[in-house]
């Protein structure tokens, strides 16, 4: 029989780390649980690769992947989904279940049609856990019993970090905090505009005339706004980080307001896994770190302009 370092291996997008570390909290007292828990661009690129290869390839019993549809594509995603495919190639596809998060997608086209997979947003989050035992079984592992000492664990964990949120939330530290990731935010969209987008049309960067606000300007086509909205110095209450697409180049509505096309709102949050993330307020709850935001927004304001240039061509983009 196969020894396994590992019953369980998450792989997941970085603004779904949250959920799966959610997961791993209900398993991780009765089971071996790989969740890279870390800001998965601090690991090294050679040792990091070679790790996951690893984890994914061969010392994992059970993998559960949390999918989405830009899973595959992000640098540590591309290299699970390698060493899944590769091992699916040689041994089969029934160590992987994939547990799709977007109402649009399933699976991978690659994946067997006749392959199991779980709706999370239907099974939850203790049924979910009761299909990864069933399967872990399945494959030759043993169920463990949830004990006194390990439930007494994971709800310790889960009173601690509401504790710290709560404090987070009201007081004058946290405030700093989120003022301060805002302008790791901006950072994040200059930095990553200048480097990774090229377009030959006139475009205005504004981030200095306001630390609480930057507008990325593209004339004739649309613009981009983002805005970090808070009323207190000792509380993060009805604060909030609106990002809004505005039609053309911030063209004037009838009061004087920009002509809003489209918004979204996030909430400054402490993840699961107890760092600082902007939570979506839509019903996936979907949370970034600034750096993943920045690139999510960006790609979500190049689908505006297309839309723009190609009206009736147009597919829908990134959705939150």
């Amino acid at each position: 029989m196969t020894e396994y370092k590992y019953d369980i291996a998450f792989s997941f997008l970085a603004e779904d780390e949250s959920l799966a570390t959610k997961l791993a909290d209900l398993l991780q007292d009765r089971y071996m649980v790989f969740h890279y828990s870390k800001r998965q661009e601090d690991l090294a690129g050679g040792d990091g690769e070679k790790l996951f290869n690893a984890v994914f390839g061969e010392e994992s019993r059970l993998v559960i992947v949390l999918y989405r549809k830009e899973w595959g594509q992000t640098s540590w995603t591309r290299i699970e989904e390698t060493a899944i495919r590769n091992r699916a190639h040689d041994h089969g596809f029934d160590f992987v279940i994939f547990m799709p998060l977007d109402e649009l997608s399933s699976v991978p086209k690659w994946v067997p049609n006749n392959k199991l997979w779980v709706n999370l947003k239907r099974f939850g989050l203790e049924r979910a856990v009761g299909v990864i035992e069933a399967n872990i079984q399945r494959l030759g592992g043993e169920v463990r019993e949830e004990s006194l000492e390990d439930r007494s664990k994971r709800l310790d964990r889960a009173m601690n970090l509401k504790f710290i949120r709560e404090r987070l939330r009201n007081s004058i530290d946290g405030v700093n905090a989120a003022n301060a990731e805002f302008q790791k935010l901006k950072n994040e969209f200059i930095t990553q505009w200048q480097s990774d987008v090229s377009l030959s049309v006139d475009v205005t960067i504004n981030s200095k005339h306001a630390e609480n606000n930057l507008q990325i300007i593209c004339l004739n086509y649309c613009s981009l706004g983002v805005t970090w909205m808070h009323n207190y110095l000792n509380t993060l209450e009805k604060s909030k980080l609106k990002i809004e697409f505005w039609k053309g180049g911030i063209r004037q509505g009838r009061y004087g307001d920009p002509v809003v096309d489209e918004s979204f709102e996030f909430d400054f949050f402490l993840s699961d896994s107890e760092q600082y993330v902007w939570q979506s307020d839509s019903k996936n709850n979907r949370e970034f770190t600034s750096q993943n935001l920045a690139q999510f927004i960006l790609k979500k304001y190049l689908d505006e302009i297309e839309r723009t240039l190609h009206p009736s061509k147009y597919m829908p983009g990134l959705t939150f």
